[in-house]
């Protein structure tokens, strides 16, 4: 979805650092970046971006919403999405709030415009 919205030369998936600072750093899914923002090759860490996704797992899903998704808004980020395939919903999170869709229901992008997503189709088989 992000590929085809803003192609591939802006679009990192994971693994990836993400640092906050010198000492901590996050390790997004997928991130989705400006133009402007791009790093060099000889870059260590990113440390902005517009978009960042995560999958949440069991084992990671406290820790991502809680703790990952206010550090990520916290370094500037525009959204930070959180795709949870067992209950099969997505949400969006921007310091405006929190948006959540399932099913056929859409959210869109306000980070990305024109970027409309159908829950259902990121957890089709």
């Amino acid at each position: 979805l992000f590929l085809a919205h803003v192609g591939e030369k802006r679009v990192f998936f994971g693994p990836l650092t993400f640092a906050i600072d010198e000492h901590n750093a996050l390790v997004p899914d997928v991130l989705v970046m400006r133009e402007s923002e791009i790093p060099g090759s000889d870059a260590k860490d990113i440390r902005r971006a517009r978009v960042v996704a995560e999958v949440l797992s069991p084992s990671t899903a406290a820790r991502d919403r809680n703790i990952k998704v206010a550090k990520y808004l916290g370094q500037g980020v525009e959204e930070a999405w959180l795709l949870d395939p067992k209950k099969e919903t997505v949400e969006v999170h921007s310091k405006s709030g929190a948006e959540t869709a399932a099913g056929k229901e859409t959210i869109p992008s306000r980070a990305l415009p024109g970027l409309r997503l159908e829950a259902a189709s990121v957890f089709e088989r």
